[in-house]
């Protein structure tokens, strides 16, 4: 064994020693002793020393990136910053080696970030420098930064971007991948995007898909696809016979590891559907598929992903183009790679999928996938454990069963519905737009909303709208809802699943198109007065006012909505509109708030009922029975009345009687005046009463008797040769001597109509009081109960409310308008603009 050398031998004057391998540089020790000289001797003004001292630095720093966080401790970093702009190339060749090596390190880039401003014009000038190692270091430097930081301030300012350009064609392959990378980072940027499409970077960058290294193909279809999401790049790229570029790159089976991203490119490029066309009718389209078709088993799994990827893009374009676009893949019986993709690893599954929605919209594919089994294999993986892989499913089934009752059948014989909704209770967004597409593509078969009834998907949705926020959710949720919610029955349900509350609160959603579409709902359920109740009652009403008060808010769709609800709820439209018109007919159950001021709320009739007793005026109730077979047959010819009624009204229906009683009969036969005369005096004689004597009569909790006695007499006096205006005077008379005979102005408050109001409360223990058991009335009233008396005899008349109690009807006589006194001449016609017509409106 050789003696060891003693320590103070080694280096000693004389002695010698053997140099270790890689710490010599031309004489310069690299040890961490000599590196702390080295770095001193930077500062040197003697241009041998300093180009001598920055490779040194370059070698040391290429041992590993904690020699440059040594060489960053030591200083260096600042010298070296100083000395890639030396004027003699030699220094600022090797300080730019040094400098962009050092760069790479993460510490390092942190650093450098700080002055980035001034280093990216430095580093500008140096790659347009002639000393090409200059320029491959420089722009390493660069593209060093642009992998953490984002530099298009800088860039833009320093003008760098058309020079890093320059440098994607330089002949030396590490100076292109440096440029390549640096565009690649930068064209994250939209502004970047745009100055890169303005200077025709993307041909540049094309051409470097010829290139011998791998890499750089690579690259050059990285940045290609960054560029073509701007419109320029894309175009320039679509309009020529660039296009073609991807096309050959893909049938040349060498770079078959690189066609994914050709088909990424190809798939961006198929956004305008001119383009999908052009691409189609030049045979481009077949020559790809033909491609990827004898490939088949020798391509990666990316490719077949970006492959369907692309097929998905063709989808778009269908709307414009049709679905004949899609022919070539059917043609070339691609389902087969579709379906075989399906038993696959999960990302190749949803892949899969999403080219079979795509496919699915040309009738044909849809045809092939019911026969080929491809219908069975999609719903066997509705059970698969990733979600991912069902949603996908899920929208590839619910474009299949799209006008096909065969595909359908196969949803319905293998319970698909009951599958999917209970999927609807996971928190996965996606998911729920598969499902709720599925139910809207098979929801005009009965089957189907039997299923879903079965299956409760009222409740589903309505346990599913409060945990997303969603508008595409919420906007196909109403959607489903629309569609669902068809008949009588399916709206019991949705009523009963507490799903209304919902609804409404979608009204004065964020998102203007959910407000729109709740609004169309609810116009779509809005079938009967039942349901405008129950609308109403779920303060639909308070929601849309508040919506149409709002501009940001209200739309056409909102202002609809409310006048739909309002003509299937005459109560409210009164107290809202303050007017029901001609064709507005009071139904039994309709009740009388009074004008509610556009900011105030409705109140529904049990809200109404629960009040304690008040001072203020009652609700006026109208309960009768309502038998169309009461109501006297009009003869098919047409009479007086119908040349009256103005052109936005409609007159009721009216039915023969069955049973007509032999008064009626006989008091038909009496001359017109003696016939109304006679009435009178049989109404008078009836009702009349000392008011001050008077104890009010309890009603009974359904028909007010005393209302349908009312009812009874007025058609008995109406007539189908009477005139109109005849019509309204017996009316108009019938209806003073019932509630109190003729009143003027001056005895309105003196009548005793406010304590006569207040004992009927007392007695009926509420502020809703029934029509019929008022024997005293004023203008609201009276309106009231003519409009009720109209309706019921075929005269065309509104009822219209001012303020202050102040209530009247309008008819038209003669083309002319007109209102009814029902006060000091009962069943006298005003015309419009008379000085009697004003009069009566004013207090």
């Amino acid at each position: 064994m050789p003696p060891k050398k003693d320590k103070k031998e080694k280096g000693a004057k004389g002695g010698k020693e053997d140099a270790p391998e890689d710490t010599q540089f031309d004489g310069l020790s690299i040890d961490v002793k000599n590196i702390k000289t080295i770095v001193l001797n930077l500062s040197t003004a003697e241009e041998d020393v300093l180009a001598r001292c920055c490779q040194a630095c370059f070698n040391y720093a290429m041992k590993g990136p904690e020699k440059s966080v040594d060489l960053m401790n030591l200083g260096a970093l600042s010298y070296l910053r100083k000395l890639i702009n030396h004027p003699e190339v030699t220094v600022r060749r090797n300080a730019g080696m040094a400098f962009g090596m050092m760069s790479g390190v993460p510490q390092i880039r942190d650093f450098l970030a700080k002055e980035q401003d001034t280093l990216i014009g430095d580093l500008t000038k140096l790659v347009q420098d002639e000393d090409p190692i200059v320029a491959e270091f420089a722009i390493a430097t660069i593209a060093n930064l642009s992998t953490r930081y984002m530099l298009k301030e800088s860039m833009v300012e320093a003008q760098s971007l058309p020079y890093i350009v320059k440098l994607v064609s330089s002949s030396d392959p590490d100076t292109k991948k440096h440029a390549l990378v640096t565009l690649k980072s930068l064209c994250n940027d939209p502004e970047v995007l745009a100055e890169l499409g303005a200077l025709d970077a993307v041909q540049v960058v094309l051409q470097q898909l010829t290139s011998e290294f791998p890499l750089i193909q690579q690259l050059s279809l990285e940045v290609v696809y960054c560029m073509l999401q701007e419109n320029v790049s894309r175009e320039t790229v679509t309009s020529g016979s660039l296009l073609e570029n991807f096309v050959f790159f893909i049938e040349n089976r060498e770079f078959s590891d690189l066609h994914c991203y050709a088909l990424r490119c190809i798939g961006t490029c198929m956004k305008e559907p001119k383009v999908v066309q052009n691409f189609k009718e030049t045979g481009l389209l077949v020559r790809v598929i033909e491609a990827i078709k004898l490939a088949e088993g020798n391509f990666s799994d990316d490719t077949s992903i970006f492959f369907c990827d692309m097929v998905a893009k063709f989808g778009k374009a269908t709307e414009e183009t049709g679905s004949a676009v899609l022919r070539p893949f059917i043609d070339a019986n691609i389902m087969d790679l579709v379906v075989k993709m399906l038993t696959l690893a999960d990302p190749l599954k949803c892949a899969s999928c999403r080219a079979i929605r795509t496919l699915a919209i040309e009738s044909s594919f849809r045809n092939l996938a019911s026969d080929n089994g491809l219908m069975l294999k999609l719903v066997g993986l509705l059970n698969a454990d990733n979600i991912e892989v069902r949603r996908f499913v899920i929208l590839a089934l619910a474009q299949l069963v799209h006008f096909h009752p065969k595909n359908r059948g196969i949803i319905f014989a293998n319970d698909v519905i009951k599958t999917v909704l209970p999927m609807m209770s996971i928190d996965d967004d996606d998911l729920v737009v598969g499902i709720l597409s599925l139910l809207t593509s098979i929801s005009s078969d009965d089957q189907a909303h039997q299923e879903a009834v079965e299956c409760d998907l009222f409740s589903k949705i309505r346990d599913m709208l409060p945990r997303t926020r969603s508008a595409d959710i919420h906007r196909r949720s109403l959607q489903t809802i629309t569609l669902y919610a068809r008949c009588a029955k399916t709206r019991d349900n949705l009523l009963k699943a507490n799903l209304l509350p919902c609804i409404i609160k979608l009204l004065s959603s964020r998102d203007r198109q959910t407000r729109i579409t709740a609004s169309n709902t609810v116009i779509s359920l809005c079938k009967d007065s039942n349901f405008a109740t129950k609308i109403v009652d779920a303060n639909c009403l308070a929601e849309l006012q508040k919506v149409n008060l709002d501009p940001h808010l209200k739309s056409n769709a909102s202002r609809c909505c409310f006048e739909t609800i309002l003509d299937f709820h005459l109560p409210a439209k009164l107290a809202l509109l303050g007017i029901l018109y001609q064709s507005d007919h009071i139904p039994t159950g309709f009740y009388h708030t009074g004008i509610v001021a556009p900011d105030a709320l409705f109140s529904p009739l049990e809200a109404l009922e629960n009040e304690k007793i008040n001072d203020k005026r009652p609700t006026l109730l109208i309960n009768f029975e309502n038998n169309e077979d009461s109501v006297k047959e009009m003869d098919d010819e047409p009479s007086q009345m119908d040349s009256l009624v103005t052109p936005d009204s409609s007159r009721p229906k009216r039915t023969k009687s069955s049973k007509k009683d032999k008064e009626s009969k006989e008091t038909e036969k009496e001359p017109k005046a003696e016939r109304v005369a006679s009435s009178i005096k049989i109404m008078e004689s009836a009702s009349k009463v000392s008011i001050e004597s008077e104890s009010p009569v309890e009603e009974s909790s359904g028909i007010d008797d005393s209302l349908a006695e009312l009812i009874d007499t007025a058609r008995s006096l109406i007539l189908k040769d009477d005139s109109c205006e005849t019509h309204v005077r017996v009316l108009g008379e019938l209806v003073a001597k019932t509630l109190g005979g003729k009143i003027s102005k001056q005895q309105v408050r003196k009548i005793g109509y406010e304590m006569h109001v207040i004992e009927l409360k007392r007695a009926k223990a509420s502020n809703v009081i029934p029509i019929g058991s008022l024997k005293l009335g004023l203008y609201r009233e009276r309106a009231l109960l003519f409009k009720l008396l109209a309706d019921l005899t075929g005269v065309p008349a509104t009822l219209e409310l001012g303020d202050y109690g102040r209530s009247w009807n309008s008819v038209h006589l003669n083309n002319y308008l007109h209102i009814v006194d029902l006060m000091e001449n009962p069943g006298r016609v005003l015309k419009d603009g008379s000085a009697e017509f004003i009069d009566y409106l004013e207090l």
